[in-house]
């Protein structure tokens, strides 16, 4: 008869390893979680970069990690922005205007009348000036106490007796798309949600032989 005898030694062996499974069990989570979190992150400004003309460092800035702890098992990351100044795509002066590229296939299109300017804060952006309506009269600075940015429609100073001065229509800067928009787009959504499936996958597993490792 073939006896099987199970000593203290035996048990208490068999209740560190139990232990090291039930806590690893949410580390291996916890491990995989995250780095596949990073992941969907390269893996979207990849895609986005391949859609539109924008910098893969503009484009990372949109995005926060939200890991997952071991007191919150929980995690998510999040695409967030306002909409983008348009000197970001890819925009350059050209006699008539100004031209941009916002996808990256695309082909460039013509802004008539707008100019690249650079700010007094250090911003440089495509800006257009507003039209003056029918019955109203543009604001009248002093040389020297307004940089004039000429219109590309009329001439930025005119002779008042002999006194130069300087008229200033309003400008405001132009946008482009937002980041979360691209994000949001079913074809680049769909590719990162795929990426993200398969290499949870792959994390899980290692994370989880390595446990099995370190239990024997």
């Amino acid at each position: 008869m073939a006896n099987i005898v199970i000593d203290q030694t035996d048990l208490q062996d068999l209740k560190v390893t139990l232990l090291k499974f039930q806590d690893g069990g949410k580390k291996v989570i916890r491990l995989a979680t995250n780095e596949v979190l990073k992941g969907v992150r390269t893996d979207s400004v990849k895609y986005i970069d391949a859609k539109v003309t924008l910098k893969p460092t503009i484009i990372r800035k949109h995005f926060s990690l939200n890991n997952m702890t071991v007191a919150n098992l929980s995690a998510s990351i999040d695409c967030r922005g306002d909409p983008l100044p348009l000197i970001h795509y890819g925009a350059t002066s050209v006699i008539k205007g100004v031209k941009v590229k916002i996808l990256a296939k695309g082909t460039r299109d013509l802004i008539k009348h707008a100019f690249i300017a650079k700010m007094s804060s250090g911003h440089r952006g495509v800006f257009w000036r507003t039209t003056r309506r029918a019955g109203t009269r543009p604001k009248r600075f002093p040389i020297g106490k307004r940089t004039k940015v000429p219109s590309p429609e009329r001439r930025s100073g005119e002779q008042i007796g002999k006194r130069e001065t300087t008229f200033q229509l309003p400008i405001h800067e132009l946008y482009g798309p937002r980041v979360p928009d691209i994000f949001d787009d079913n074809d680049i959504m769909d590719l990162v949600l795929i990426g993200a499936s398969l290499r949870f996958q792959k994390r899980l597993d290692y994370h989880t032989n390595r446990l099995i490792d370190s239990a024997r």
